[in-house]
């Protein structure tokens, strides 16, 4: 019998946004939708996240790993613009840009 063992390393920059407190947050994680399911669950006291159980995913963008997940997040988040954010989210071209920016 052959097994294979695959390592998948694949993270992803998320932003997610909460209609309860009209709020987005940006961050980084090789599963983003069971990291969905810790923000909506409040699993890390004193996070920011935990005000809300409403978060939804609006916007995905697939990074090489986690250093460059990291860059494109704190990129966003230095950005401190709910326009940026939305831009981002409407404008595919400014999604790709921002990806190879940092690859």
């Amino acid at each position: 019998m052959i097994v294979l063992f695959y390592f998948y390393d694949m993270h992803t920059v998320y932003i997610i946004y909460s209609d309860s407190l009209d709020k987005y947050y940006v961050g980084e994680s090789i599963d983003a939708y069971e990291r969905l399911i810790q923000h909506n669950l409040g699993l890390y006291q004193g996070a920011y996240t935990k005000a809300a159980t409403d978060w939804v995913i609006k916007l995905l963008l697939e990074c090489r790993d986690k250093q460059h997940a990291k860059k494109v997040e704190n990129h966003i988040k230095q950005m401190k613009s709910r326009v940026y954010i939305k831009n981002l989210m409407k404008y595919e071209a400014m999604q790709q840009k921002l990806v190879q920016r940092y690859q």
